[in-house]
């Protein structure tokens, strides 16, 4: 299921050559995830252009036929380095 999460933040900016985005979700909505350093997170990004001005284009995870919000263990990993704290 996907829903709203609480205290996320996002930005979005275009640039002369292009855009990009950021995205902040809160540490306390990651249930049972110790955000430390050496903590490895799964994490899945995927960009997906379909505005009409130009053939679609995206990108997605090489190696996955069916990306599943609900199966992390097919996600790229993240580990946390020390570092700042924000």
């Amino acid at each position: 299921m996907i829903a709203p999460v609480p205290g996320a933040k996002y930005r979005a900016e275009i640039h002369p050559k292009g855009w990009k985005a950021e995205l902040a979700i809160p540490w306390r909505e990651l249930s049972d995830f110790d955000a430390k350093p050496g903590a490895v997170l799964a994490l899945e990004l995927r960009v997906n252009d379909a505005d009409k001005s130009h053939p679609r284009w995206k990108i997605d995870p090489g190696d996955v036929e069916d990306l599943s919000t609900e199966d992390p263990s097919r996600w790229s990993l993240l580990k946390l380095q020390p570092g700042s704290e924000n």
